[in-house]
């Protein structure tokens, strides 16, 4: 079982979850984010997981996951997190959304945060 279809499994993610969260993870282990440009980011992404294009419009590689509303972008959120942090190694993450608690109690459940004062969430509302 792949390491992407554990964390599903682990978290009750949903099919269009898994799927992100598969793709993510296909991207993550063919390149370092730490030492590849964006362009090279974006081939990859797009010669590996089918996508028709990949354009970032910061100066490190971010990631859009556009899905319904109510499939639980939250709980992707913690899982691609989880991802990166188990198989490459990556600590530092930036969060922006309008409401912090979820993001704590996905933080929470996911043991990233020890207490509140270690998580640093940028929240808006």
């Amino acid at each position: 079982m792949s390491f992407p279809e554990q964390v599903s499994r682990w978290m009750s993610l949903r099919e269009p979850q898994r799927e992100s969260l598969a793709r993510l993870h296909t991207i993550v282990e063919a390149v370092d984010f730490r030492s590849a440009s964006l362009g090279t980011v974006s081939e990859l992404a797009v010669s590996r997981c089918a996508a028709a294009r990949m354009e970032f419009d910061t100066e490190f590689p971010s990631f859009c996951f556009a899905l319904p509303t109510g499939v639980g972008k939250t709980r992707l959120m913690g899982a691609c997190i989880y991802d990166l942090w188990k198989t490459r190694g990556y600590r530092n993450f930036f969060v922006l959304a309008p409401l912090s608690q979820p993001l704590f109690r996905t933080f929470s459940a996911l043991r990233l945060c020890r207490a509140r004062k270690t998580c640093h969430v940028v929240a808006r509302g």
